[in-house]
């Protein structure tokens, strides 16, 4: 067996240093006892915990290294290895003990101040971590000192110095792809987009298909409104059959923002027969059937995903919107007061069967029948629930009341949306149009006005503007011009020809006014208002009877006092 020895001796030597576990000098200290038998003894020992460190036995280990250890003569090698089975077994006394003396030895021991900085980190002193690696990077700049570094800095939510880490690590190493992606994520959280897109691009140069920078740059165009742009680069990765699906579902929502809803539908559809789908990607698949007008195939999908969420008022609020496009009224309305019944104190399933049921917000053939009790009940009760902070709450109430002529209702909510959002576009449309129909034209025209200068070119702005001056018989030059430039933009659109016809007829052009308002009934169907229009441009030409046919014709769609009034004057006249 002693022959032997030296054979064993060797492979023991050469795989140490395999494992650089020799400290500078190329060897352990060696114990008092001379002999190669006491030598051999300690190499074997520490040998062996190693081995059994590396394999992830640390508690085995720590037995044979502080054997080592003590044998040693507290060699730092072998206590840096001791503290780290220590570490491992989150014996944190111990293992910063035993690299103090290390430490003690070896000021300058990069692995050792590296150790210290992770028993430091577990034991809650971020800043006492940081102190040690920043030692540890005054020894010599590392791969692993700045990687810690840039990570401690990170969780600290010192970002610009996990950058500067993070920068040191890519030159040390430029080939790593997820480095790329944490250094573009925090570049993204310091608002430095440009410099954090070009990271992630540098990261897929390496590594094409790597999940997590893709997924970081996707998220990047997703953000910046540029989803579509990521179609290339999620393609060749998420079009193979087995790819992730997390993958394909976010290739169909770059597919959607790239105007591509059949290849969405076409990546999407393959996982839903085979029932492994997930609900993110039914829920996705279910929008571009509702978006292509498929509603069948739309409530085939939330269907049975409101079986299995239970109680969910958002899936039956969907299931009601869809029954409504299949003009199945009684479904819809059952799915909606399921929506009231799992979450009463939701204004939004209150709305919802509201505007169902509205004219305004639904086609005449598919509608929820409400008595008009009802209606107004469950729009006062949308309007109790709605919270007074909530800008699209007041707002969308706000147009509900708006809807129905309700113009005490519509103004507090509208009042309040326009508090909570000074400027916003369509609060301010609105509050114009409600002012306008309370006849309150000066707050109107001042609310159009400001719109009109931040919106120059909105055609919708155009033609309210125009037809409001009309109404007050005030600068109808300005309006005719205004109600023209819309047209140039919706040349076909009934209501705005409408607009130019009765701004004729205040300029007394009434065959003028009597052609345009021909064309806009033409262009528009029935419109009670558009009729009554028309009805007044032909009693100025004298056209009386054709005047009746046109008032008749509004007050069938529309009964109002003023129409009623017309037709009694224009019998008078034919009579």
């Amino acid at each position: 067996m002693r022959a032997q020895r030296p054979f064993v001796w060797a492979g023991l030597a050469v795989w140490l240093a395999g494992a650089t576990v020799l400290g500078p000098a190329g060897a352990l200290a060696r114990p008092d006892d001379d002999s190669t038998a006491g030598r051999e003894a300690v190499y074997a020992q520490f040998a062996m915990g190693v081995y059994l460190l590396e394999r992830g036995e640390a508690a085995r280990a720590i037995a044979l290294l502080d054997f080592a250890w003590r044998e040693s003569e507290r060699d730092p090698v072998v206590g840096a290895r001791l503290a780290d089975a220590y570490y491992a077994v989150r014996n944190l006394d111990k293992a910063e003990s035993v690299i103090d003396d290390v430490l003690k030895k070896s000021p300058q021991d990069q692995e050792s101040l590296q150790l210290k900085a992770r028993v430091r980190y577990a034991e809650g002193d971020y800043e006492g971590a940081i102190a040690h690696l920043e030692r540890a990077r005054k020894v010599r700049t590392s791969f692993e000192t700045e990687r810690l570094l840039g990570s401690l800095y990170a969780e600290a939510g010192d970002v610009e110095k996990a950058i500067d880490a993070f920068e040191r690590c890519i030159r040390i190493d430029p080939t790593i792809p997820y480095l790329h992606a944490i250094y573009g994520e925090l570049l993204l959280e310091a608002g430095r987009k440009d410099e954090a897109e070009a990271a992630f691009k540098e990261g897929l140069a390496i590594e094409p298909d790597n999940e997590r920078v893709v997924e970081s740059l996707v998220n990047l165009l997703e953000s910046e409104g540029r989803l579509k742009d990521a179609v290339p680069l999620l393609e060749p990765s998420a079009r193979p059959a087995g790819a992730p699906e997390a993958l394909k579902v976010k290739l169909a929502a770059a597919y959607i923002d790239a105007g591509r809803s059949a290849d969405a539908i076409a990546l999407l559809e393959p996982l839903q027969k085979k029932s492994t789908l997930s609900p993110e990607g039914q829920l996705l698949l279910g929008r571009l059937y509702y978006e292509t007008n498929r509603y069948k195939d739309a409530l085939a999908v939330f269907g049975p995903l409101a079986q299995r969420a239970g109680n969910s008022p958002e899936l039956y609020r969907i299931l009601g919107e869809l029954h409504v496009k299949t003009g199945e009224t009684d479904k819809a309305r059952a799915d909606f007061e399921r929506a009231i019944a799992a979450a009463p104190d939701d204004f939004r399933n209150y709305l919802a069967l509201f505007f169902a049921h509205s004219k305004e917000f639904s086609k005449k053939d598919a509608r929820v029948h409400l008595s008009k009790g009802e209606a107004t009940a469950i729009l006062e009760k949308a309007s109790s629930l709605a919270p007074r902070d909530d800008f699209d709450a007041n707002f969308m109430v706000g147009m509900a009341f708006l809807s129905v002529d309700s113009l005490a209702g519509a103004r507090g909510h509208l009042e309040r949306a326009d508090e909570l959002q000074p400027d916003d576009r369509g609060v301010m449309f609105n509050l114009a149009s409600l002012h306008e129909k309370a006849r309150e034209y000066e707050k109107a025209e001042a609310i159009l006005a400001r719109l009109h200068k931040s919106h120059p070119e909105d055609a919708a702005i155009q033609n309210f503007y125009g037809y409001l001056l009309a109404e007050m018989g005030k600068d109808l030059d300005f309006a005719e011009e205004l109600v023209r430039k819309a047209l140039a933009q919706e040349p076909d659109n009934g209501f705005y020809i409408d607009s130019l016809g009765w701004i004729l007829y205040k300029k007394r052009d009434y065959r003028g006014a009597a052609r345009e308002l021909e064309r806009a009934v033409a262009k528009s169907g029935e419109d009670a208002t558009i009729l009554e229009h028309l009805g007044d441009a032909y009693a100025a030409l004298s056209r009386y009877k054709e005047a009746l046919t046109a008032y008749r014709h509004s007050k069938k769609i529309q009964d109002s006092a003023g129409v009623r009034e017309k037709i009694e004057s224009t019998e008078r006249r034919l009579d």
